[in-house]
């Protein structure tokens, strides 16, 4: 299991980039330091924002796994760091999208689990296939769920089709 770091955050072992990204730039927000990972800083030369960077360089740092470490040596700036594990761990090739599509499309429903992990499941298939470069708009990703669904839902599709107009409904109200 990977370490708490003194900000509570995970090390960074590898996987799992997405979340672990999400937490990081939390982390950063509450320390006040988030500008320098976004490149949004406005005078990255004064005695205020060096020491901002280089507390955002030790939040990473502190953040890695000595496995992961290596690849950040050469990075001089926070960006540069997380864009570095950006580029080595972000899972964004046409393999990684055409296997997230293939897991989308194959989901289906089952009563023997809760709706709302089915759900939370759908929803973070969608995430990393954005996350991916891949385009899913509103539309698609309610298509889509509602096909994941069993006969016995039909009912409930069709109550959605009356109800509201395509352009106006949203996975939220589904």
């Amino acid at each position: 299991m990977a370490q708490l770091n003194k900000y509570g955050l995970k090390q960074f072992d590898g996987t799992g980039f997405p979340n672990w990204e999400f937490r990081l730039k939390g982390v950063m927000q509450e320390q006040g330091v988030l500008e320098m990972v976004l490149g949004e800083c406005q005078e990255p030369g004064t005695k205020k924002n060096k020491e901002k960077e280089a507390l955002a360089r030790n939040i990473i740092i502190q953040s890695v796994s000595d496995d992961c470490l290596e690849i950040l040596k050469s990075a001089d700036l926070a960006k540069d760091m997380l864009d570095v594990l950006k580029k080595h761990f972000q899972r964004n090739s046409l393999s990684e999208r055409i296997h997230l599509k293939k897991e989308l499309s194959s989901m289906k429903f089952d009563r023997k689990s809760s709706m709302s992990s089915f759900i939370m499941k759908y929803e973070s298939l969608v995430r990393q296939l954005r996350d991916s470069g891949c385009v899913v708009d509103e539309n698609e990703k309610i298509i889509s769920f509602l096909s994941t669904l069993p006969k016995s839902y039909e009912n409930f599709c069709t109550s959605l089709d009356l109800l509201i107009s395509q352009q106006s409904l949203t996975f939220d109200f589904v």
